[in-house]
């Protein structure tokens, strides 16, 4: 099964034009990228040892914040970044190709791998991390560099069995203190080699499953105890909220949804993408299946005994169908971010070369088989510079507002040019294309708007992410949109009802949590205690009628008469009776209690 090619797609060939696609499509966008959120916030660095690189004390990836801080020395480094990861994705391209093909389809199947891999819009939302460009696809081949170690140990003997067991863990523990998520992207290795019926015995793939198995776990075991180590030589308490094992309840909500959600990461609906392409998506995955499925049974067709083979097959192309959804069983909640399943275009590649492989070892031959992924690679393709276009043009609206909003903050009679606070956020629906591709800056719920320390040079952040402010506004640029309160300054990006008027609020017994208050759009917290709560901790806020409404409050307080003010996003009507819930960095609940809201006017000037 080979693709009918004018000329033999030797090394020279598959390099040049993996290259050549890489630069015209991809290299540009990485190069003039318009920053993301979280851009604006590392491109000067980690002030007071922390924030706002804090991945080694609050997601325990302790390795990233060496790359970046220690070998980067806090620069994004453009240029180099997308030079590397060039380097890397090829290097990933070529390892798997020489897992999942033939010899002489080996270089056609890099250019394959390469160009879909790196072209798909999981990756790409991945790559516009800025700080990461190198990072992620070095998570990527850390992981499957450990696997490869097992794949090693098959035919050792003792000695040399734990030496690659010990090398391939250390292996996975690189990756997860890069990124957690992509630590089960490695066991594509193992899959291919079901699949890869006349490569592998079936015994070494018993041997080879039994030491993938040890080395992850010891790898995760020396993951915890180097970042727990890194946390303490940088004089951090270890958090690590964001990855922690579900609940039986949690667990259960996910088998539920488990399919449903498989279905949208394979579709591609993670991220907002033409329908076309959507169809495109489905059509690809579930003929690779079918596929894979009559290769099954034709194995069991011509040979009854060697159900074994069949069987190992279709567990095969199951495990990297399944692979994606591993991840997501460590995440709080039902979503999933993309960049987490950034590798699914470089898995629906070899799935297909795998299958291809195998079916023409028995004989059979068609080109039709390898057209299909090339076309779609060639479709993301053509499709990137369009999202990194306007990934730029986002960058440069963001900048374009912030010298708007600088300009009527200067002519704000009263404003001393301390932190001022946004109220509000903006979208860009003509340039979004999900996630954080075409994210603004100024997205709701983003409480350290770096964009203004970076372009005014400032040694401050605006306290973003409210949202109500104290009086009524109307959207910026209105008349009414800037204002002073109590000697702070406060922009509103979008309309504001204010919370100075009649309000449905409860007071906490507690004097920490204070008053609480619920609009159609907000939670507000107004309390006399100002104290910052510890990385992680967080106040739950739900609906007792409606357990899916709620919020979260974190972070720090705004003054206000004397005390301080909290916001955060509601997601449904105001309801009579809610449940606060105080809750520590690793999920346990401290302390909970009812409360039934009553109307109170100017709820913030009654706290004084």
């Amino acid at each position: 099964m080979s693709i009918a090619l004018p000329v033999k797609f030797r090394w020279p060939y598959a390099i040049s034009a993996s290259l050549l696609v890489y630069a015209f499509t991809t290299a540009p966008g990485l190069i003039r990228d318009g920053r993301n959120p979280d851009d604006w916030r590392q491109v000067h660095g980690a002030p007071e040892g922390g924030m706002p690189l804090n991945w080694t004390t609050e997601e325990g990836r302790w390795a990233m914040e060496v790359l970046y801080v220690h070998v980067f020395q806090e620069r994004f480094l453009p240029v180099l970044q997308t030079g590397l990861a060039a380097g890397v994705f090829l290097l990933l391209s070529w390892i798997l190709a020489r897992q999942s093909s033939d010899r002489d389809t080996r270089p056609f199947a890099t250019f394959l791998i390469f160009t879909l891999g790196v072209h798909h819009v999981y990756m790409i939302n991945a790559l516009t991390f800025s700080s990461h460009v190198f990072a992620f696809p070095l998570a990527l081949l850390l992981s499957v560099a450990g696997f490869k170690c097992f794949e090693r140990g098959i035919l050792q003997g003792f000695g040399a069995r734990v030496i690659w067991l010990l090398i391939g863990a250390q292996c996975i523990a690189l990756c997860a203190a890069l990124y957690q998520p992509f630590v089960p992207f490695g066991a594509v290795i193992l899959f291919l080699s079901m699949i890869r019926t006349h490569r592998y015995k079936t015994r070494d793939v018993g041997i080879f499953i039994l030491l993938s198995a040890i080395g992850s776990c010891l790898g995760l075991l020396v993951y915890f105890a180097q970042a727990h180590l890194a946390a303490q030589l940088h004089d951090h308490v270890p958090t690590t909220n964001r990855i922690a094992m579900p609940s039986l309840h949690e667990l259960q909500g996910k088998l539920e949804t488990a399919l449903q959600l498989l279905g949208q990461i394979w579709r591609g609906s993670l991220q907002r993408i033409p329908w076309a392409i959507k169809t495109l998506n489905t059509a690809y995955i579930g003929i690779g299946f079918l596929l894979g499925v009559a290769l099954s049974i034709s194995v069991l067709i011509r040979n009854p005994h060697n159900w074994v083979n069949a069987l190992r097959i279709l567990m095969g192309i199951t495990g990297i169908l399944l692979l994606p959804l591993l991840i997501w069983f460590s995440f709080d909640g039902q979503w999933i971010p993309s960049r987490a399943v950034a590798y699914v275009g470089l898995l629906a590649a070899v799935f297909y070369l795998a299958v291809d492989a195998e079916i023409r070892a028995r004989g059979f031959r068609s080109p039709v088989i390898l057209g299909l992924p090339l076309i779609v690679a060639l479709t993301y393709a053509s499709m990137a510079p369009f999202i990194w276009g306007d990934q730029s043009e986002m960058g440069d609206r963001d900048e374009a507002l912030a010298e708007k909003i600088m300009a009527r903050l200067a002519e704000l009679e009263g404003y001393d040019g301390a932190p001022f606070r946004i109220v509000g956020h903006i979208d860009y629906p003509d340039l979004a294309w999900g996630d954080m591709i075409g994210w603004t800056v100024f997205h709701a719920g983003n409480s350290r708007p770096g964009i203004f320390k970076d372009m005014y040079d400032l040694d401050w952040y605006a306290d973003g992410g409210l949202y109500e402010g104290p009086k009524a506004c109307e959207a910026f640029p209105a008349e009414t949109s800037v204002y002073l309160h109590h000697g702070a300054a406060y922009v509103c990006l979008s309309q504001s009802p204010g919370f100075s008027g009649n309000l449905m609020c409860a007071d906490s017994d507690r004097p920490e949590i204070g008053r609480i208050c619920v609009t159609p759009k907000a939670v507000l917290r107004f309390s006399e205690i100002c104290a910052s709560s510890l990385r992680g901790d967080r106040i739950d806020v739900i609906s007792t009628a409606m357990p899916t409404a709620r919020s979260v409050i974190q972070g720090h307080g705004h003054t206000i008469h004397g005390g301080c003010f909290y916001t955060a996003g509601w997601n449904g009507e105001v309801p009579d009776v809610i449940e606060v819930s105080m809750v520590s960095g690793d999920g346990t609940v401290t302390w909970s209690e009812k409360l039934t809201l009553d109307a109170i006017w100017n709820p913030s000037g009654n706290t004084e």
